[in-house]
């Protein structure tokens, strides 16, 4: 099965809501004065960045399948380290739909490195490795999606986002 039109749309679509969401933070600076709430920001824009680059360099040598293993790896490592290390950071009394939303990433990126490293693993399932990395990259944006809802639309303040020690 040939991939390149899901993967040319989804850098597409990635792209796009990247350049979306950078709007939304341009109109909110005072997300800047808070350390955990920029690294919240960043790693929002990583959940549209990283599908959408890696979508762009997976299209590169679809013919050589280490192009898109170490692409792939190498965005899943990116992506589960800043995950963690906001993760780790958020105070406990924000939201726990949003810090789900962070700690849910962690898992999916690992499974990107897994696959990517044992691109057989789905074949039991009748799925390779790159069909397989196309239901996780869906997944990463559908997740930053979620995570733009609860940064962004905030109920009241006992479920806003706290101001962090800078």
């Amino acid at each position: 099965m040939d991939l390149t039109a899901f993967y040319a749309t989804i850098s597409g679509v990635g792209f796009t809501l990247l350049g979306l969401w950078w709007v939304v933070v341009d109109k909110h600076p005072e997300w800047f004065s808070s350390r955990v709430t920029a690294q919240m920001a960043y790693v929002v824009s990583l959940q549209f960045m990283l599908p959408a680059a890696t979508s762009v360099l997976s299209m590169v040598a679809p013919a050589q399948p280490l192009v898109w293993r170490v692409v792939f790896a190498l965005m899943g490592l990116v992506g589960m380290g800043a995950t963690v290390l906001v993760a780790r950071s958020i105070p406990r009394g924000m939201r726990r739909s949003a810090r789900l939303a962070l700690v849910v990433g962690a898992p999916v990126y690992a499974a990107v490195i897994l696959v990517a490293v044992f691109p057989s693993i789905a074949a039991p399932l009748g799925f390779s490795g790159l069909q397989t990395e196309a239901f996780l990259i869906a997944l990463i944006l559908l997740l930053g999606l979620h995570a733009v809802w609860f940064f962004t639309y905030r109920a009241g303040p006992d479920t806003s986002i706290p101001e962090g020690r800078g």
